[in-house]
């Protein structure tokens, strides 16, 4: 649901900045105001702008792509017969279905990191100062985000560890 959202979201962004190339000139006038550092050539407003409507295409790209891959392992939830061999079609594993899964997160993944490429991108529109100032707190951001923190063991007093253990009994 919410990567159709973002890939919705991500045409419309690029929709209204090709609106924005239209009406160049005024943009032109706005930047050169707030562009302290830097060049002020139009060619190069014109290339960030192109770069930004990029971004926001691959991350519609990778969201489609997402939505794709978790209806399909949606599908292939559902599609489990084991019987199926007779008639020579194999059966749906949980390796695939895991792989399909891990496929969608992925793309969503590279999609919202599309989505957070596109702040300095777009600081880089008005500055190349604020460009760097919003790198460099998306990298710490994103440090942060991806940093493996040591998280607790489960202790034998967890409800959902006494679950697990039933369950192992129970197949055993």
């Amino acid at each position: 649901m919410i990567a159709s959202f973002l890939a919705s979201t991500a045409v419309l962004i690029s929709l209204s900045l090709l609106g924005i190339l239209i009406k160049y000139q005024d943009l032109e006038v706005i930047t050169r105001s707030f562009n302290v550092i830097g060049l002020n050539h139009p060619t190069l407003l014109l290339i960030k702008l192109l770069s930004l409507i990029v971004c926001y295409l691959v991350a519609f790209f990778n969201f489609t792509v997402s939505i794709r891959y978790i209806n399909l392992g949606t599908l292939a939830l559902q599609c489990y017969y084991p019987n199926n061999e007779d008639h020579g079609i194999k059966p749906v594993t949980i390796h695939y279905v895991a792989s399909l899964f891990t496929r969608a997160y992925s793309h969503y993944t590279f999609g919202m990191r599309s989505y957070y490429v596109s702040l300095p991108l777009l600081m880089w529109i008005f500055s190349p100062i604020l460009m760097v100032i919003a790198m460099v707190l998306l990298v710490i951001f994103l440090f942060f985000q991806d940093a493996n923190l040591p998280f607790e063991e489960p202790t034998k007093e967890d409800p959902l560890v006494d679950i697990m253990l039933t369950t192992e009994k129970v197949k055993e």
